[in-house]
């Protein structure tokens, strides 16, 4: 399988060898697996020994959830170092515990890396701070110049749009095609697998497949009690993408609570659907009280909510 770096990478691999365990977390199916996959080549040209292990195996769950101590039984036994990488660390049942024993205890003789798909179950689970146990990075889905970068396989085209950046009277010859581009990308989002799908119907059935499947298992997993209203309000938050969030409006659209909106746009900041802006001012406590701005962290995710796919 082809790997294609994420810009996030070097910041990790500059953290490697530092005393703290890394997670990694963001949205479904932005790319986490194959980060972690990328970080455990690097290890290994560089002569480390690794062992990678998926939470989503159930009999490596089981033993890791009778006891942190339990990790040493499913991996093999090393002299040196062992640079332990596992998938979706928030499926165990106490991952706080689990990365502060072995942390404490045996820092000497792994550093792990992990990654969890959910900010929001991450933050639920993880009831310590493990305050200088841990370095989190935020993976979101591709940046524009992932983007361009995913879709050529060549950083070529990024130099161009760089000197764009950088001068705005130049006339680049890969104008016209870097337009296209943001087009495609500004309708169909960043989840790698949509922009690496070839035709626009491929594109609108992963889309459509991921918001459905995401929403349900955000639902499920936060124990949202109006699933209906969740549904609502998601899509309406869609239709004002950029708009002011007025929590009050919200509530009496949907015959909600003020504090269920709050908590059900907690949920949808969580799990990196929606990102909150607040207002600029000099003021440190007006900047605080006013009103936010909300936007969508994927457009592909707002734009099939809406339907408007073109």
């Amino acid at each position: 399988m082809n790997l294609l770096k994420r810009n996030i990478l070097d910041s990790i691999l500059g953290n490697l060898f530092f005393k703290e365990f890394i997670v990694i977390t963001g949205p479904r199916q932005c790319g986490k697996t194959c980060l972690l996959r990328l970080i455990e080549n690097h290890l290994q040209e560089k002569g480390e020994t690794t062992v990678y292990l998926t939470l989503e195996d159930p009999l490596i769950l089981k033993r890791l959830n009778e006891h942190p101590e339990n990790l040493f039984s499913v991996i093999p036994r090393q002299d040196q170092k062992l640079f332990v990488l596992i998938d979706e660390i928030q499926y165990l049942a106490d991952p706080t515990n689990f990365l502060k024993y072995n942390f404490d205890l045996h820092q000497d003789r792994v550093k792990i890396i992990c990654t969890g798909s959910s900010a929001f179950y991450i933050d639920q689970n993880f009831k310590d701070s493990l305050a200088g146990r841990k370095l989190i990075f935020n993976l979101y889905t591709l940046s524009f110049d992932e983007f361009i970068y995913f879709k050529t396989g060549t950083e070529l085209l990024l130099k161009d749009l760089n000197e764009i950046r950088r001068r705005p009277e130049y006339l680049s010859p890969k104008l016209m095609i870097l337009k296209q581009y943001l087009d495609e990308y500004l309708i169909y989002g960043g989840y790698p697998a949509v922009v690496l799908s070839e035709s626009t119907d491929r594109k609108r059935m992963l889309l459509a497949e991921l918001s459905q499947s995401f929403l349900r298992r955000d639902i499920l997993e936060s124990n949202v009690r109006e699933e209906e209203k969740f549904y609502i309000l998601i899509r309406m938050l869609a239709a004002q993408t950029g708009g002011i969030l007025n929590g009050n409006q919200l509530s009496n659209s949907l015959q909600l609570s003020v504090t269920a909106v709050e908590n059900y746009i907690q949920i949808l900041r969580k799990t990196f659907h929606i990102h909150l802006v607040r207002p600029f001012f000099s003021n440190l406590k007006k900047e605080l009280t006013k009103m936010p701005k909300v936007y969508f962290n994927d457009l592909g995710m707002r734009n099939i909510l809406l339907n408007q796919l073109v």
